[in-house]
């Protein structure tokens, strides 16, 4: 998984293949199938060796701040979809199961209880988190791509500039040029949002899915 881990963060997920992955590891790719059974099996196994590098989330200190720990611990899961943005399209797209990220998603909900927050409110609330993380990661690694092809660039200000300056005044004086966007900053003003909402009873609203046997069998 390392390798293959290696094969996208150098030349992307297009190029990860199951011969590539066992030319690179130097045995027949058959040997491969011998511990990836499929393509599904390789992308689950990515997901998981992103997250065991990110180790398992610690438990909140005496006196800290549910918000601090949120951020805190959320800080280091961006850091590390940063570190491997060719990795976000799989992680936007599949079920995140492995063992490590379980761990980690136990301890959230640890800490939640303890700080009063309903079981119920912090399944969903972990559930948006993670994947309001992992969306603006993946806007972020889009539109800086986006930002380094100056075709795009001009295109961008061009449309700004054919706005009627009477009706769009203020998207006109507001994006003429490109904002410089902190997109960190903007995520940890929405996790500190979330959590406040939670402690003051308030329950995100979101349809969890029926029971089946996947999900018993720990697919959540």
């Amino acid at each position: 998984m390392a390798a293959a881990l290696a094969i996208i963060d150098r030349e992307g997920l297009a190029k990860l293949s199951m011969r590539r992955l066992g030319a690179d590891l130097g045995v027949d790719p058959m040997a491969v199938y011998h511990y990836l059974p499929n393509k599904a099996a390789l992308l689950d196994g990515l997901i998981d060796a992103v997250m065991i590098e990110l180790g398992v989330a610690p438990a909140r200190e005496s006196g800290q701040r549910l918000s601090d720990w949120v951020v805190e611990t959320y800080k280091h899961f961006w850091d590390q979809l940063v570190a491997h943005p060719n990795v976000l399209p799989i992680m936007d797209s599949r079920m995140i199961t492995g063992e490590a990220a379980m761990l980690s998603a136990e301890q959230v909900l640890i800490e939640m209880e303890r700080a009063g927050i309903a079981s119920g409110a912090a399944v969903q609330a972990l559930t948006l988190i993670t994947t309001v993380t992992i969306a603006v990661a993946r806007t972020r690694a889009a539109r800086e791509e986006t930002a380094r092809d100056p075709m795009q660039v001009v295109a961008r200000r061009a449309a700004i500039e054919d706005l009627d300056p009477g009706r769009f005044a203020r998207v006109r004086a507001g994006f003429i040029e490109a904002p410089v966007k902190d997109w960190w900053a903007s995520l940890e003003f929405t996790l500190r949002s979330l959590v406040a909402s939670l402690e003051q009873g308030n329950v995100p609203h979101m349809s969890m899915p029926a029971a089946t046997p996947e999900s018993m069998n720990g697919r959540h």
